[in-house]
């Protein structure tokens, strides 16, 4: 429980037959009383995706339970990712939300851009600067935007897995 923010996730694999995949989603609390809130997505479908999504959604976890803000989580991770020696890449939204005063600071690593809908129906995404996926070599750093989010919005992170979705499963977003 967060006070000032309502949280629901939903998770539906793209097709019907994944049954392991690399898609993790969280949030943490953060020792400033902000909030992140996480997504990423590990690259496959196999049972060495579903592991390092485990090893990434752990650092990612610590990194924002240690107060580290949406840039530099990411950073620590993606050289956690290079110390590890995986080949494995990922992409990884993350915002640090503070419930009180409404500012979202926007990370992303290779991933969608989460949206926001507005109190009076309008939808925005919140963009963000275009760092490249964990995992690569020599990243460079990542950087971060900061947004305000309105009383009463609606926050969408998501996957490329909605873009993915077959047209017989289509997901509506409302």
């Amino acid at each position: 429980e967060v006070p000032g923010l309502a949280t629901t996730a939903r998770y539906q694999p793209a097709t019907a037959t994944a049954e392991v995949g690399g898609d993790w989603y969280d949030v943490i609390r953060m020792p400033d009383d902000r909030v992140a809130l996480v997504i990423g997505d590990v690259e496959g479908h196999t049972m060495e995706s579903a592991a390092a999504m485990g090893q990434l959604r752990t650092a990612v976890a610590a990194y924002a339970s240690e107060g580290h803000g949406p840039a530099a989580l990411l950073q620590r991770t993606a050289g956690l990712l290079a110390r590890l020696g995986t080949e494995s890449l990922a992409t990884c939204c993350v915002v640090a939300l503070d419930p009180e005063d409404g500012t979202a600071e926007v990370a992303l690593a290779g991933h969608p851009a989460p949206l926001l809908r507005l109190p009076d129906g309008t939808v925005r995404t919140l963009e963000a600067p275009a760092n490249v996926p964990l995992g690569l070599p020599d990243p460079g750093v990542y950087r971060a935007r900061e947004h305000t989010v309105e009383p009463g919005s609606v926050l969408v992170l998501y996957s490329d897995g909605l873009f993915e979705a077959r047209e017989d499963e289509a997901v509506t977003l409302a």
